[in-house]
């Protein structure tokens, strides 16, 4: 019997302090979601609502995201069944490792033989279905041309003009990280992430022609200027890709690994020399660390297949977002805001759902979105001040934007909600996409005014792509919403 009566006292003990805890989890996690925005009041009821979203696809077209000196370029092809084509071609100069002498030994150029040409790149990454091949051709850029170094060239400039194939290599992207012996003049390295193409020989000899002096007609040893005078540099095109498609990274400044090597051999002291000589592309830090020194990267985009209907018949139950070079994105609206009434918010959040896709196993989404508000006329995009930017930065583990393991892309936005419930000030259109580089005004706080900026917000150029749930998704699970966590004043 006293056994009985201790298990049942025992047993109303411990549900009391169930609930009991239970209870202060529930006002810790209303407390918790303010943020500091509420003070640790208990006893606080807290209310959860969503509002609906209006959501609209968009063509991004006026991108502005730059090649800089510590960006990669992209080149292939994809062919995305949800999206549609995309092609990525690449340009560069080139500079001599030696200047005021002439390297190729033989003043005469009479005993100089070219044995080989070959163009090295840095691969830093893939994008697509990189188990299948892909086939790139080098070319010339045309002497028409200029690629200039003192210009910070966008993604989205047109091709320029090249003149014959130099050479062409298909490989499987995803076998770049392999390790392989290179086996050169009795020399044995180790390679890996490199693109090795064989180039033309007469690329080497008409090399070899350039002289030191300026008075020569072919001046290309007396100058980096005369250098890149009369060899403007090269391009890389993108033929063929197997499957879905595939990006290559390349990282151009990447001295060890991208360079144009020519194996010559040549009368030296009176014997004959075997050796090799090295071209880099050189970029402008003495000037501006933002100068990639000639460099433009040609992205192209034709939208077809899910995304274009989208684009042309007003689809507002999915929204089609693909990373920049112009990609796409989608304009949001919370009419829903302008009549809700004044409330202590304790959490606002932007809830994005991503949705299975064709090929989204080898077209993977972007690890991260971005989120902005547009001005009335549409023209420019202001940062979220307090949720995102705050005095000592950029808070990005607040704000949120990266794909969570549940699918969902989330943004807090409660500060921004709250100045429009207690403020009245504008309730904004929203702008949700995947640039490499955000272009959005950011705030001065020393002086209370809206300056451009740039955040960067993916690590390359045109990687990622995501379907999501629209605001008017029929699936309440993954419609596009507002979840407001707030109480009375």
């Amino acid at each position: 019997m006293k056994k009985s009566s201790l298990v049942l006292s025992l047993s109303i003990c411990f549900l009391f302090f169930v609930v009991l805890f239970s209870a202060c989890k529930k006002i810790n996690d209303a407390t918790e979601l303010g943020s500091d925005l509420l003070p640790p009041i208990d006893n606080v009821n807290t209310f959860d609502s969503s509002l609906s979203i209006v959501s609209i696809n968009k063509r991004m077209l006026d991108d502005s995201s730059k090649v800089l000196a510590n960006d990669n370029v992209a080149v292939g092809l994809l062919n995305d069944p949800v999206f549609g084509g995309t092609n990525a071609k690449a340009y560069f100069n080139l500079s001599s490792t030696i200047y005021g002498n002439y390297p190729f030994f033989d003043y005469t150029k009479t005993s100089i033989k070219i044995d080989s040409v070959i163009l090295s790149l840095a691969y830093a990454g893939g994008y697509g279905d990189t188990a299948q091949p892909l086939t790139i051709n080098v070319k010339e850029i045309a002497s028409s041309e200029t690629l200039y170094d003192t210009a910070v060239y966008t993604f989205h400039e047109n091709p320029l003009n090249t003149n014959g194939l130099l050479g062409t290599k298909t490989f499987f992207p995803n076998k770049l990280k392999d390790t392989f012996q290179l086996i050169r003049l009795k020399d044995t390295q180790k390679v890996a992430n490199v693109i090795r193409i064989p180039l033309d020989n007469s690329l080497g000899y008409r090399f070899a022609n350039f002289d030191s002096s300026l008075s020569n007609p072919n001046p290309g040893f007396y100058s980096d200027s005369a250098f890149k005078k009369v060899f403007k540099g090269l391009a890389i095109e993108p033929v063929s890709a197997g499957g879905v498609g595939s990006l290559v990274y390349i990282n151009l400044f990447d001295q060890t690994k991208t360079k144009l090597t020519i194996y010559f051999s040549s009368l030296h002291n009176g014997s004959r020399d075997t050796t090799s000589l090295s071209f880099v592309h050189n970029s402008k830090p003495t000037l501006l660390s933002s100068l990639p020194g000639g460099v433009a990267n040609a992205i192209s985009r034709t939208p077809a297949n899910d995304w274009a209907t989208a684009l042309s018949s007003n689809v507002t139950d999915k929204i089609y977002i693909q990373s920049e070079t112009r990609g796409s994105y989608g304009f949001i609206k919370i009419p829903g805001l302008d009549a809700f009434p004044n409330k202590v918010v304790h959490r606002a959040e932007l809830i994005v759902t991503k949705l299975a896709s064709t090929a989204d196993d080898k077209l993977l989404p972007p690890p991260q979105l971005f989120l902005d508000r547009k001005n009335n006329t549409g023209d420019s995009a202001f940062i979220f001040v307090n949720d995102l930017q705050t005095t000592s930065g950029y808070n990005f583990p607040l704000f949120g934007g990266l794909l969570n393991k549940d699918n969902t892309y989330r943004f807090n936005i409660t500060r921004y909600v709250q100045s429009i419930l207690t403020k009245h000030v504008k309730n904004d259109t929203l702008r949700l996409y995947a640039p490499l580089d955000a272009k959005s005004y950011i705030f001065n706080y020393n002086n209370g005014t809206y300056t451009p900026g740039s955040i960067q917000i993916l690590q390359n150029i045109a990687k990622g792509r995501v379907v999501v749930g629209g605001g008017s998704n029929t699936n309440p699970q993954v419609r596009m919403r507002l979840r407001l966590v707030y109480s009375n004043l």
